[in-house]
């Protein structure tokens, strides 16, 4: 995804780290800007008995502030940890009146972030207003390459400025979505978990491995998985590169190539009747299914007793001689016992630096029981290869499921 500055924003902050526990309003001012955002972020779970907050912005009369011009939006009906963003395409009014509804018992909201933002068209650099826009001359180009295509959404980054998401990138560009999932038991509450949904040992060095399945039925001709893909780097960090295994059922299955180092994920891509895996299928460090598992395919990760077809892994390897860009975070948090929340943030790890540390970058991504975070960058997040990004998540009780995704773009460095 391609993501491009398009104009200067002007800001009113209306809540900084704020708590809230009854309805209020503020009057801020129309600057004679050309497009309006309230970025409304909650940062913490609400406390008291069905808390509720929403907000809306209209436009009133500016001696009175009282008589309502027009309704130009109202948001959703917040229960817990979220982010929304209000686009108002034109104002009625120099005066505009942001309005929070608070409802519930005793209700309080703390970690309330509200920015009111305006941008001031003006200029060929200044980019479109409206999703469903088209655009063929970008102001930027990336890699080298000037990329086009249509509007599918207006974000703002945490300073505000505008951005503009197209739905195409750069021909040259290698692109891919990372889907990861665990669930973490009990004595996990305040710990450090990798959001994988098995294990995966990572290695060094080159070499030819094997596979073999649990079940009988992950056969060529059986009910369960008959072919596996495999994507892989090697201990350079060259690729990606992939190789088909026919599976054999509980008999391992040697690879062709002995290149094998780093992996990226492994996908069930033709089964049988069950269309899935029958079985748990691993991937050995030595040949003959023997020594350490690297890594499997499981069963019941994504839906129980069910094969999850997939490696479920919130990981992704950055080439050498590329540059990944990181635009979207997906968070989602189910289960847990109690009232359950937790961060979740990426790390970034040169993985062919001796002793290198795994470093968080971007930010934290608090999230809830039953919600789904949805964080598109503004200035996406720049990985550059040799590297490895993963996703981690840190939750408050014990016993929650975690999903964690995120998508990427690489370029030549």
């Amino acid at each position: 995804m391609a993501i491009e500055n398009v104009a200067d924003p002007n800001q009113q902050i209306i809540h900084n780290n704020a708590t809230i526990t009854v309805s209020g309003s503020t009057i801020v001012t129309n600057q004679g800007w050309s497009s309006w955002f309230l970025i409304i972020n909650l940062k913490n779970s609400p406390t008291g008995t069905t808390p509720t907050i929403q907000f809306k912005v209209e436009s009133v009369d500016p001696i009175t502030t009282s008589t309502v011009v027009k309704l130009h939006k109202t948001g959703v009906v917040h229960t817990a940890i979220s982010s929304e963003s209000l686009n108002i395409q034109s104002i009625d009014s120099s005066a505009i009146k942001i309005s929070w509804i608070v409802t519930g018992t005793t209700p309080s909201w703390t970690g309330v972030n509200v920015t009111w933002v305006g941008h001031s068209a003006g200029g060929a650099s200044v980019g479109p207003t409206e999703t469903g826009q088209q655009i063929s001359e970008p102001p930027v180009t990336i890699g080298g390459v000037s990329p086009s295509g249509t509007v599918t959404n207006l974000l703002t980054d945490s300073s505000g400025n505008l951005q503009v998401v197209l739905n195409t990138v750069s021909s040259q560009a290698n692109v891919g979505l990372v889907q990861g999932t665990v669930a973490l038991g009990g004595s996990t509450s305040g710990t450090l978990n990798v959001v994988r949904g098995t294990v995966y040992t990572e290695q060094t060095t080159d070499a030819q491995r094997s596979i073999k399945s649990a079940s009988a039925n992950d056969t060529s001709a059986g009910t369960g998985a008959r072919e596996l893909l495999i994507t892989y780097f090697d201990a350079t960090l060259a690729g990606p590169y992939t190789e088909t295994i026919t599976m054999n059922g509980t008999t391992a299955v040697v690879t062709t190539n002995t290149n094998i180092c780093f992996i990226e994920k492994m996908e069930v891509i033709k089964a049988g009747s069950l269309g899935s895996n029958s079985g748990v299928i691993t991937l050995y460090v030595g040949t003959g299914g023997t020594g350490t598992a690297i890594g499997s395919v499981g069963t019941g990760v994504v839906i129980s007793g069910v094969g999850d077809g997939r490696t479920c892994w919130a990981h992704h390897y950055v080439p050498v001689g590329k540059t990944a860009s990181l635009a979207t975070i997906v968070v989602g948090l189910s289960t847990g016992t109690g009232s359950t929340q937790g961060n979740a943030f990426l790390k970034v790890q040169k993985v062919l630096t001796a002793n290198a540390s795994d470093i968080i970058v971007g930010d934290f991504i608090a999230t809830g029981t039953g919600n789904a975070v949805v964080r598109q960058l503004g200035v996406p997040l720049r990985i550059i290869g040799p590297a490895r990004a993963t996703g981690y998540f840190v939750p408050s009780s014990n016993n929650c499921t975690v999903a964690f995704s995120f998508d990427y773009s690489e370029l030549p460095t």
